[in-house]
């Protein structure tokens, strides 16, 4: 499915729903978001703007702003700010977007939690001013969950002034990674 050219903003309201969910018991099929501006969204775990458990196909974004989303709560599983992926089979594509000013306790833009067969390809794309108040990735996040023969790259973006509240602040920081953050070895 694709949502496109869309403008979706709760104009701070910031009550519990997201732009997008997708919780599948069975994995459905891929899933793309192009030329839109989600902005402030507030989850109440996982994915302030989207939230995607379950795919079987791909996800892709491409030319997508997202801006003051949240997905900051009191657990550990408060993850993506603006998108939070999870069991995703098939690639993962982020282009030609931005994410600024998210927020979330892992992965404060986005946060790709397990997805054991998906490469993650991030090129031409903006994190900035992304923040976690305590753990990884102010700006990105990559959890252990990725497969053995998958990689992630990013590539041709900028990654800016994102922070761990609790660590420190910047593009390149201690092993949390202010910017970006892989647990994958």
């Amino acid at each position: 499915r694709v949502f496109a050219t869309n403008l979706i903003n709760m104009n701070g309201a910031g009550g519990l729903g997201r732009a997008i969910i997708v919780q599948a018991t069975a994995p459905l099929g891929s899933m793309s978001v192009k030329n839109a501006t989600i902005a402030n969204f507030t989850g109440a775990d996982r994915g302030g703007a989207i939230r995607v458990d379950g795919l079987a196909g791909g996800f892709t974004v491409e030319g997508v702003t997202f801006a003051d989303n949240d997905a900051v709560g009191t657990g550990s599983s408060d993850n993506g700010g603006a998108v939070s992926l999870d069991s995703v089979g098939g690639p993962i594509r982020v282009s030609s977007s931005a994410f600024d000013r998210n927020e979330a306790q892992r992965g404060g833009g986005l946060a790709i939690l397990t997805s054991p067969t998906a490469a993650v390809t991030v090129t031409a794309t903006r994190f900035t001013l992304n923040e976690t108040p305590a753990d990884n990735g102010g700006g990105i996040y990559v959890g252990t969950g990725a497969g053995p023969n998958n990689y992630a790259y990013v590539g041709y973006s900028t990654i800016s002034g994102n922070t761990i509240a609790s660590s420190t602040t910047g593009s390149v920081a201690d092993i949390q990674g202010g910017g970006a953050f892989s647990a994958k070895p």
